[in-house]
């Protein structure tokens, strides 16, 4: 019996049709079997098939299914992007049952293609996957402390000041405005010619000219208003996992170092747990150090009082004297 006929739809196939829904879940739950009839199949075109299998065979964690789809046997690994996607590698450590899953599936893309069909430019790099892993769900402290064996950068050399999103609003289609009836312009007038002026007279005349305060002069870029560097601590204390927050600070990550709200975003989400892990690291220095303690000290009580967690609010009490 064909294998595809079992399946819902099958016999509405053309020959060279792309029956592609099930394919992800194949890949997903680690058929290896239906993936096999599928890529043996004439009715569909491999290529696509192996496209298709690839992604989610990577965020389900599914070593041997990537293994498989990369098979020189199915043919050269010319579909691949440009660039292996990082939040799929990312999502797929956090499920692997293997600790080293993303050493294996970029050691599989680099042994099974060649130069000629591979089209990759660019992996992920560590210190990117490991932030990830430090936001990511469910905690996967295996997985982070095997990163921070191979090269993961937690020491971050860098002065603390707030960080700001620059990442582009996402405006939805429907949001856009149509753009305006531009009415129809009338032909220009004819302008009578003027004698030429001499070429050192018309650049004295612009360096004489008096400055239009109505155009602002260009600014100069600030050389040291540069992009933050990835902080996994700060991204652990956003997402609340308290594991990972408890791995980085043991191995030296530092609560006053890139970003001054680490402190301030864990009391933001009520956990009681993360701030006195935070504030046992020396998490408080920021405060007293600062000219403006009375001020950060009650933005902290406010963030605790909004939280609602009463343990909270009596953790940081001290610090009300200074509000």
């Amino acid at each position: 019996m064909d294998a595809m006929g079992c399946l819902p739809g099958s016999d509405a196939i053309p020959k060279y049709g792309l029956w592609d829904q099930p394919i992800p879940l194949m890949a997903t739950f680690g058929t290896l079997s239906f993936l096999e009839t599928v890529f043996l199949d004439e009715r569909f075109a491999r290529k696509v098939m192996r496209t298709q299998a690839l992604a989610p065979a990577i965020r389900a964690g599914r070593l041997g299914v990537v293994q498989f789809v990369l098979d020189p046997k199915w043919g050269p690994v010319d579909f691949v992007e440009s660039t292996l996607v990082q939040e799929d590698l990312v999502e797929g450590m956090l499920r692997s049952v293997h600790v080293n899953f993303a050493t294996h599936v970029l050691a599989s893309f680099r042994s099974y293609s060649t130069f000629q069909d591979s089209l990759i430019t660019e992996y992920p790099d560590i210190d990117g996957l490991f932030d990830g892993v430090a936001a990511g769900s469910p905690q996967r402290v295996d997985v982070a402390r095997w990163l921070l064996t191979h090269g993961v950068t937690v020491r971050i050399p860098q002065e603390p000041r707030q960080r700001v999103d620059t990442r582009p609003s996402k405006t939805p289609v429907s949001a856009i405005p149509a753009p305006p009836v531009i009415p129809a312009v009338p032909a220009p007038p004819v302008i009578p010619a003027v004698p030429a002026v001499p070429i050192v007279l018309a650049a004295q005349a612009v360096q004489a000219a008096p400055a239009n305060p109505a155009v602002p002069a260009p600014q100069t870029p600030n050389a040291k208003e540069v992009p933050l560097p990835l902080n996994p601590l700060r991204r652990a204390v956003m997402t609340g996992n308290e594991k990972i927050v408890r791995l980085l600070l043991d191995h030296g990550a530092d609560p006053n170092a890139t970003d001054l709200d680490i402190l301030e975003q864990a009391v933001k989400r009520g956990r009681l747990d993360i701030t006195r892990m935070l504030m046992q690291a020396g998490a408080g220095k920021v405060i007293e150090a600062t000219l403006e303690r009375p001020r950060s000290s009650q933005k902290l009580m406010e963030h605790a009082l909004a939280s609602e967690n009463v343990e909270l609010c009596r953790y940081l009490s001290p610090l009300w004297d200074y509000a």
